[in-house]
């Protein structure tokens, strides 16, 4: 049964088979009270949730937890309460994660970036080389260092290029501006003195 189904398809088919809202199975060494019952639910959850939120003892739990002294492999006690007390005022406290935003933030940031150069990346081999990597490319199915030191390589261009032309077009404003200045005060000089010229000239007989 467990290995053509998964595990609650075929505890529901049994309790079914039983005509039964509760029952209790033993797998391994852990005994499993499944329940299909609202009510008898909410007996678990709220009535009865000391008795039935506790984890398991055994004795791999207890020697990666170093004597269950850490959060998630705690049994149901006073290290559990405060543990889930640390946890709740100091790692998940809305002012620490205030306080990590910007760390995730950038993470993301970088995530997407990443992302990103690697899918330019793609693009630009299959329409330049027609192959996606070119060596094998990594274990895992991702870039491998060629591909890697590939995308590196045209992004650092696209950087310094972009850092060339952005300093260029700040000369050539620069330029700009300096020629619209010298053009205005040109005409503010030779304006007034043709329009002197002109009344001097009206005036005379």
């Amino acid at each position: 049964m467990l290995a053509n189904r998964p595990a609650f398809r075929w505890i529901e088919k049994l309790m079914s088979d039983m005509n039964t809202d509760i029952a209790c199975i033993r797998l391994g060494n852990v005994h499993v009270v499944p329940v299909s019952c609202p009510s008898i639910a909410c007996e678990f959850l709220k009535k009865q949730d000391a008795n039935f939120s506790s984890r398991p003892l055994c004795m791999s739990a207890e020697l990666i937890s170093s004597g269950y002294l850490t959060t998630i492999l705690v049994p149901f006690g006073q290290q559990w309460k405060k543990m889930k007390k640390i946890v709740s005022n100091e790692l998940v406290s809305p002012a620490r994660l205030q306080w990590l935003h910007d760390m995730r933030i950038q993470e993301a940031d970088n995530l997407v970036r990443v992302a990103a150069q690697q899918y330019c990346g793609n693009v630009i081999r299959r329409m330049v080389f027609n192959k996606r990597y070119f060596g094998e490319g990594g274990k895992n199915g991702g870039p491998g260092l060629e591909e890697e030191q590939h995308v590196e390589a045209i992004f650092t261009l696209l950087s310094e290029a972009l850092t060339s032309l952005t300093q260029r077009m700040r000369l050539i404003d620069r330029s700009r501006e300096g020629a619209r200045a010298m053009l205005e005060r040109i005409l503010t000089i030779r304006i007034p003195s043709k329009t002197v010229e002109t009344e001097s000239k009206a005036r005379d007989p």
